[in-house]
C-alpha cells in the first residue's frame, strides 16, 4: 500500500516532457491541480532542480539533504532538513505557521 494514497497526484517531469527547474513543469503541475501556490511546498533533495524551480513559480520550499542530493551548497530554501527526519517533516508540514 506504500504512502502513494496520501497524494493527489505524482508529477514526473520527464512524464510531462520537460525538466526541472523548467518553469513550464511547475505551471502545468499548478494549472492541472488548480494549486495556491501561498499554501503549497516543493519539497526536494536538489537545490537546482528542485528549490530554486519551486521558488521560481512562487511555492513554499523544503530541501531534504539525502545520500543522493547532488554535491552543492545548502540552498536557501524556506525550510532546510540536512538529514531525513519523519518527525520534524511532520512538524513543518503540519505548522500553519507559512
Amino acid at each position: 500500500m506504500g504512502i502513494w494514497f496520501s497524494f493527489d497526484d505524482i508529477f514526473i517531469s520527464s512524464d510531462h516532457n520537460s525538466k526541472k527547474p523548467d518553469i513550464e513543469f511547475y505551471n502545468k503541475l499548478i494549472e492541472k491541480h488548480d494549486i495556491d501556490v501561498s499554501t503549497a511546498i516543493m519539497i526536494g533533495n536538489d537545490g537546482t532542480c528542485d528549490i530554486e524551480g519551486g521558488k521560481s513559480v512562487g511555492l513554499h520550499t523544503l530541501y531534504i539533504k539525502s545520500n543522493i542530493s547532488p554535491d552543492e551548497p545548502i540552498p536557501e530554501a524556506d525550510h532546510v532538513l540536512l538529514e531525513p527526519d519523519m518527525p520534524k517533516l511532520a512538524e513543518i508540514l503540519l505548522s500553519e505557521d507559512d
